[in-house]
């Protein structure tokens, strides 16, 4: 819905970014049902609803630019519900490139995969090798 009122006011689109992002660092069985839902509605849901309201707005050139992660491209442990988030947005965008690239849209789409972040959202997790 507030995508949707945004749009609105909004003119043409050079750039859409999907940025959002959670994490609960929670094994898969620590996690109720709901964290896991919120998950998987925030990190990829919020992207799907965010160019279907947006698509139309976007300038022919424009880019569609969604902010996944390497744990979108292999898994880790504790993070079972943003990995399966972060790869359904990883797919679901690829597919969209593919649609759009067959019915000759003149929009582009890119997909960001970058490595845990030192941020709060992933404190505490480690991993074998340095950063």
């Amino acid at each position: 819905d507030q995508v949707k009122a945004a749009s609105k006011s909004l003119g043409n689109l050079v750039y859409v970014i999907g940025n959002a992002g959670i994490c609960n660092g929670k094994s898969f069985y620590e996690l109720d049902g709901s964290e896991f839902e919120t998950t998987i509605r925030v990190n990829f849901l919020h992207n799907v609803y965010l160019t279907r309201h947006l698509y139309n707005r976007i300038l022919p050139g424009g880019r569609l630019v969604f902010i996944a992660s390497a744990a979108g491209l292999f898994s880790l442990t504790k993070l079972s519900d943003y990995c399966a988030s972060k790869f359904a947005l990883v797919g679901w965008s690829e597919s969209l490139r593919l649609e759009m690239r067959n019915s000759r849209s003149p929009v582009r789409t890119t997909i960001v995969c970058p490595f845990l972040m030192d941020t709060k959202m992933f404190s505490g997790v480690t991993v074998r090798f340095d950063l």
